[in-house]
């Protein structure tokens, strides 16, 4: 038989066939009435797998533009550090010096006759653009946390792929049998198939999508602005909502971006099972019966095909030895007898 004639309808038929072929034979039919006068149940259970959520691939890519607008314009302030160094090794002089050094007048050295005067010391000011503020801190510790969440849910999403709906029958049955009582139980799961091509091309556009995803975050934690917070302390949570955070567009939508991220993992998004009874009819539930009792003789005739071989052997090996012993017994006999006539009889 080909697999494309492998359907319902055959294997009801020939299930069917099996069965009544042992309707008219008498042990068969007192076999099955032990079955029947026991207590036999059957469970039909269907597990379908739900999809997995994948809702946060769209929410991740509406939120991309504005983390992108963030990287490439971030916010920075003039850090400004002063120091008092020697003359000698000053850069340049400012009107803060001139202040500086009209309050810390023991830092002259001298005043020349013109007015003129020579410090022996100066306050060198140094300035230069930072990223260490607060918001840009935030920013870069979401994209570290962003980056965590979405290969964690890349992974449930490959996970939940490669599971199916199955299909499960339980039989249970007690019934009595001439010098013995018999519990039999039999389990049947089936995965079954589902369209290929379809799955394949869904899970393709999403892995795509997600691929994308993390392809555009490696290139934010490989920018000018991630590499110069790299040594950053990371912000923890809750999040200070400063003004630029409530107010800015871009960093309003990242604080949303992690507000939605915290909330995604507090919940339980993995694949998700339903089970449901199927009902069998009297008619099915008769063909189990069928089946269970073809069964139980199956495994009936094994049991005694082992006692029978086991005492067919035992005797089998008494016999031999019995016969071994006697021949052994004659043997012996007739080599005295033997020694006796010609007296070559030893000690």
């Amino acid at each position: 038989m080909s697999e494309e004639k492998i359907t319902k309808e055959a294997y009801e038929r020939y299930a069917h066939r099996i069965v009544s072929v042992l309707d008219d034979e008498e042990f068969y039919e007192l076999f099955k009435k032990r079955v029947d006068g026991g207590a036999s149940s059957f469970k039909l259970e269907r597990k379908r797998v739900r999809d997995v959520s994948v809702d946060w691939i769209d929410t991740i890519e509406k939120f991309l533009p504005n983390l992108d607008a963030i990287v490439r314009n971030p916010r920075r302030f003039i850090a400004q550090e002063e120091n008092v160094v020697d003359v000698s090794l000053a850069k340049d002089i400012s009107s803060d010096f001139v202040k500086y050094l009209a309050q810390h007048s023991n830092m002259i050295s001298k005043v020349e006759k013109d007015g003129s005067v020579i410090p022996d010391k100066i306050l060198n000011v140094s300035k230069e653009d930072s990223f260490e503020i607060y918001e840009n801190r935030f920013v870069y510790t979401l994209l570290l946390k962003l980056k965590d969440f979405v290969a964690a849910q890349f992974e449930k999403l490959k996970n939940a792929s490669v599971q199916h709906d199955s299909l499960r029958l339980g039989v249970k049955s007690k019934f009595d049998l001439p010098d013995k009582n018999v519990a039999f139980r039999a389990e049947y799961v089936a995965e079954l198939g589902y369209d290929d091509k379809r799955e394949a091309e869904d899970m393709l556009l999403k892995t795509e999508r997600v691929v994308k995803i993390q392809r555009v975050i490696a290139d934010f934690l490989a920018s000018s602005f991630a590499k110069s917070m790299k040594h950053s302390s990371p912000v923890r949570p809750p999040i200070t909502r400063t003004n630029v955070i409530l107010m800015e567009p871009n960093f309003k939508k990242a604080l949303m971006l992690w507000q939605y991220i915290e909330d995604y993992e507090s919940a339980d998004h993995s694949a998700q099972y339903s089970v449901e009874n199927v009902p069998l009819s009297d008619e099915k539930a008769e063909e189990l019966r069928r089946m269970l009792a073809l069964n139980a003789m199956l495994i009936e005739s094994m049991y005694d095909d082992d006692e029978s071989e086991c005492a067919t052997a035992s005797e089998g090996d008494s016999r031999e030895a019995e016969r071994g012993g006697a021949v052994g017994a004659h043997d012996n006999s007739h080599e005295s007898e033997s020694r006796k006539r010609d007296g070559s009889d030893k000690i």
